[in-house]
């Protein structure tokens, strides 16, 4: 499919709706481990230019720029090959939709048009051993103009492609996402005045600012960078090794971005029928790929939820819908919260160091009150 998101302004990242053009494409891997072999197509078109190709490059290339960030996030796990990278320039026919900068409805053969031109064009700019580099991944970055063109990005999910109005060539989250979508992820779910008029309305579309598959300009959230394979947990709780005994269990929980051993997972499938989300938690930090991170998240553990029986699948493989990562509480130090729908508690304590916080998790029969320390 072609995920659209359309901006509330053109200098907002933020979406305030999401246009899915549905586009089947053979099922792929949700693999983190992957080496991006990129060209970057900048075309021009019913009179409209396109961004300089050198300054593209180097918000590709630079320190903090895509290919660190998305390295960095990933443990290099995900990596732009620097030795087949390449961004051109080329002209493609005009067109209504390339003037109005919108494909809408079953517009998804126009829209591949226009990358299969691009990409036409684009190779034949390429001059010597450029031509012979096998490119895995392409990115169109469409024409200045358009007033129609108020969307951030589109991306084959799975898939090989990604567009961007040319004016976003530089946008950390909107680069990443759409990024991200061709390895399989799609959007994270959180309270969004989209969705309900309020910053505590649950379960809206792109409305975990906590990562770039939201509104953020930061890193994966936890489910997202244990789906994508970058992440590991600490602890990968289910009643066989978490006893509902009312007693709370100690974990030295480290910052996400200094080392990908950084999560912990909760299965609560002693809930029978009622078992439909997986829980993680995650200290979130300035840091790493995420110097960026919004302030709400700094310093506090991120709590996200996650649906099955998608999140229990192989996470190597993409399932037939989105486990809608949803964030649902952040807890400074010193915190209590309770995930009632599961009986379990959550205890934060200290920052034993710069990077590292004590988790206490207790799984109870009646009440949180019940949980006993260590």
């Amino acid at each position: 499919m072609v995920v659209d998101c359309v901006l509330t302004s053109l200098d907002s990242q933020q979406c305030q709706s999401v246009t899915i053009i549905e586009y089947r494409v053979p099922a792929g891997r949700i693999d983190g481990d992957f080496l991006h072999k990129t060209l970057v197509v900048v075309t021009t078109a019913c009179g409209f230019g396109g961004p300089q190709t050198s300054n593209v490059e180097k918000a590709y290339m630079k320190f903090r720029g895509h290919a660190y960030q998305m390295e960095t996030c990933s443990f290099n796990k995900t990596n732009y090959d620097r030795s087949a990278f390449r961004v051109v320039r080329t002209a493609i026919p005009c067109s209504d939709e390339l003037k109005r900068c919108r494909w809408e409805g079953g517009g998804i053969q126009d829209i591949l048009t226009v990358a299969n031109q691009a990409i036409t064009n684009g190779r034949q700019r390429l001059e010597g051993g450029d031509a012979n580099i096998a490119f895995n991944r392409y990115v169109i970055l469409l024409p200045y103009g358009g007033h129609g063109c108020t969307w951030g990005g589109m991306g084959l999910t799975p898939g090989d492609t990604i567009w961007l109005p040319g004016r976003a060539f530089d946008r950390l989250g909107i680069v990443m996402q759409e990024t991200l979508h061709n390895i399989g992820l799609l959007h994270g779910y959180g309270p969004d005045w989209r969705c309900g008029g309020n910053d505590v309305y649950p379960h809206c579309e792109y409305g975990d600012a906590s990562t770039s598959m939201g509104i953020g300009d930061s890193c994966p959230s936890a489910p997202e960078q244990y789906r994508l394979g970058w992440s590991a947990p600490i602890a990968d709780l289910n009643s066989a090794n978490f006893p509902e005994d009312n007693r709370y269990r100690k974990y030295l929980l480290p910052a996400t971005f200094t080392n990908d051993r950084n999560l912990i997972r909760i299965r609560p499938n002693w809930l029978g029928a009622a078992y439909t989300k997986n829980l993680y938690l995650a200290l979130r930090q300035k840091g790493g790929g995420d110097w960026n991170l919004l302030e709400k998240y700094n310093n506090k553990v991120n709590v996200h939820t996650s649906s099955v029986p998608e999140d229990n699948a192989d996470s190597a493989l993409i399932d037939s819908s989105n486990t809608q990562p949803e964030i649902i509480a952040t807890l400074a130090k010193n915190t209590a919260w309770t995930y009632g729908a599961a009986r379990v508690a959550v205890r934060t304590g200290d920052f034993v160091d710069a990077n590292n916080i004590e988790v206490f998790v207790c799984r109870f029969q009646s009440s949180s009150s019940d949980c006993r320390m260590p």
